[in-house]
């Protein structure tokens, strides 16, 4: 596969515009959301079959176990995060696109980070 074609499949995903935090698992569409503000994200350009994006949650506190992907204000999926903050800080959550051509295929996936700041 040529490495246009990679980076158009990794911008396919730059219409997930939002991330949310949850308590548990959101299942299929967006349940046990913490009620803290969704926050945005804003996608760097794909290179070498990788797009990547972060947001910043302003003073939070608690457990949160997943994170959920919107496009505006449809949930589109979930992924494990697993963080707990004692104390309010700030929350950054890294989120990645990338393709995995080695299969032969083309396989999305997102892989999350959080760290309090």
């Amino acid at each position: 596969m040529l490495p246009t074609q990679i980076n158009l499949a990794v911008a396919s995903f730059q219409n997930i515009d939002k991330i949310s935090l949850h308590t548990d698992d959101p299942g299929n569409t967006g349940d046990n959301d913490s009620g803290e503000t969704k926050q945005s994200l804003s996608w760097s350009t794909p290179a070498a079959g990788r797009m990547k994006a972060s947001a910043t949650f302003s003073s939070v506190s608690g457990t949160f176990t997943h994170v959920g992907l919107w496009d505006d204000t449809v949930f589109i999926a979930a992924r494990p995060l697993n963080v707990t903050l004692p104390t309010a800080q700030d929350l950054i959550v890294l989120v990645e696109f990338s393709v995995d051509v080695t299969t032969g295929g083309v396989t999305p996936g997102a892989t999350l980070s959080g760290a309090g700041s």
